[in-house]
């Protein structure tokens, strides 16, 4: 019976997967040889935020507010919320909390975004990075 299921193995694990992977669990029992096992869960592994939440002077943080423009995500608006920033894109919306008077983040997922000044200390752009990999880069439009 062995040999005819090792002669059914590549039908089955062509044409059903579920039934590719008992099988699979199946041979591994009978004999001494490793085997892949398929598996059908594949949910990211859940965030665990461990930034802290800085207090920034409101003064800085009226100078974060305005209009940015990135070429994925296109026309971003940044709006004072309390002691946080709001991220307006179309019609979703984010909180930001700040980590520093320049750095801020997601509670629930690893993006930061950082506002970048210049010389005369007026925003220029803001540097978005998911898990420490810049993902977009949104030039100021005031």
């Amino acid at each position: 019976m062995l040999a005819l299921l090792r002669r059914k193995r590549f039908y089955l694990a062509s044409a059903f997967l579920l039934v590719f992977s008992s099988f699979h669990l199946l041979i591994a029992e009978t004999e001494p040889r490793m085997y892949r096992v398929v598996s059908d869960h594949h949910d990211p592994t859940p965030y665990v935020n461990k930034r802290k939440v800085a207090k920034v002077p409101g003064e800085i943080l009226d100078q974060l507010v305005g209009s940015y423009t990135g070429p994925r995500s296109g026309a971003m608006e940044i709006q004072r919320y309390e002691n946080t920033l709001l991220l307006l894109i179309g019609k979703s919306n984010w909180v930001l909390y700040p980590e520093s008077e320049s750095l801020f983040f997601l509670e629930d997922r690893d993006f930061t975004f950082q506002f970048v000044k210049n010389a005369r200390h007026q925003v220029t752009k803001m540097i978005i990075r998911e898990r420490g990999k810049i993902v977009e880069t949104a030039r100021a439009s005031r």
